[in-house]
């Protein structure tokens, strides 16, 4: 896989960049464990989707903010609020000529009193997560570290964050190998069809 990663090498350390696109892309794992799975169901899933790796959100507090957002809201309504939160408070970068905003900092959110489309009573859980970023609660390879059920308790601590939320942030988040989602009642379902 080849892809380019813009970056400011001014104040980015490329190591973490590196380590940070590699999670990202799930290439930080070793797939030969999953691939040496036999069992029939897997490897028809293996022959439909040769060399697919789950593509995570960019950090664990991205997939925070996208929890959210997104608890009790239509999927398309939190991504017009996502993309409008970005819109307003995230940062420009450009990008080969090309405006881009950068995703809201947590010191940024934690100066939000309202977000247009969201309901108040959210704020307080977004104000939360902010805290719980710049605390290096949200670190990927100090959630990764945890044992998954020390790091769900511990998410779970953070307002507006139940287990649903804690097993997105912790496996789509920060990358935890080897976990399954406890709390996707729709994953279930189709697995079992």
């Amino acid at each position: 896989m080849i892809a380019d990663v813009v970056f400011d090498d001014q104040h980015a350390d490329l190591d973490a960049v590196e380590a940070q696109v590699a999670r990202i892309l799930s290439l930080d794992i070793d797939g030969k464990p999953f691939d040496a799975i036999d069992d029939e169901v897997i490897a028809d899933l293996r022959a439909d989707n040769p060399g697919l790796r789950p593509v995570l959100f960019s950090s664990p507090y991205e997939a925070a903010v996208w929890a959210v957002l997104s608890q009790r809201t239509q999927m398309r309504q939190a991504a017009v609020i996502r993309e409008r939160l970005d819109e307003q408070h995230g940062t420009a970068i450009k990008v080969d000529g090309v405006d881009y905003r950068r995703s809201i900092t947590p010191e940024r959110l934690l100066d939000l009193r309202s977000v247009q489309g969201m309901p108040a009573s959210k704020v307080p859980w977004l104000h939360d997560l902010a805290r719980a970023a710049l605390d290096g609660m949200l670190d990927a390879g100090r959630l990764r570290a945890l044992d998954p059920a020390e790091a769900i308790e511990e998410l779970k601590r953070i307002e507006g964050i139940g287990e649903f939320s804690a097993d997105l942030i912790l496996i789509r988040g920060a990358g935890a190998p080897d976990m399954f989602p406890g709390n996707e009642p729709r994953l279930h379902s189709a697995m079992t069809a």
